[in-house]
């Protein structure tokens, strides 16, 4: 029983592992990249086509799959800037005909595509559970008399 005990202690520890905590600095995640969000103003005459939009948000620090910001909500998007590559610099839309220009940092360290970390969690936990349940079958098993 203690083993079970321990293992369910793991557990928790494991899905509460996510830290919650300031970030170096306000960003978005575009096409596995890393962008500083500056705040210079972008004239929306220089504003390109759309890239993309923020697939996710969240103010505590993880990694995350997609288009991710820790500072504009799902749903905002991202826009090239005419004359500039999208690997130096984007545009971000703020508002109505407002832009805000966001700097690359270097390539993005959270999951490749999607939600991947949610699934390496679910796959911990089914490894744990499974774990959980061997042992406990084991040491049932054994006690039983002849």
């Amino acid at each position: 029983m203690k083993k079970l005990t321990l293992l369910v202690c793991i557990f928790f520890l494991c899905i509460s592992a996510e830290a919650s905590a300031s970030w170096a600095y306000r960003f978005v995640v575009y096409n596995h990249g890393t962008y500083e969000v500056t705040t210079e103003q972008v004239d929306s005459d220089r504003i390109g086509k759309k890239l993309g939009k923020v697939t996710r948000y969240s103010d505590r620090e993880g990694t995350y799959g997609g288009n991710f910001s820790n500072v504009y909500p799902k749903g905002t998007t991202y826009h090239e800037i005419k004359g500039i590559s999208p690997k130096e610099q984007i545009a971000v839309k703020t508002g109505t005909d407002a832009y805000i220009k966001a700097e690359y940092r270097g390539a993005y360290a959270g999951p490749a595509g999607g939600p991947g970390g949610v699934w390496l969690s679910i796959l911990i936990i089914v490894l744990l559970a499974a774990g959980a349940m061997f042992f406990y079958h084991r040491h049932r098993t054994r006690k039983r008399p002849t």
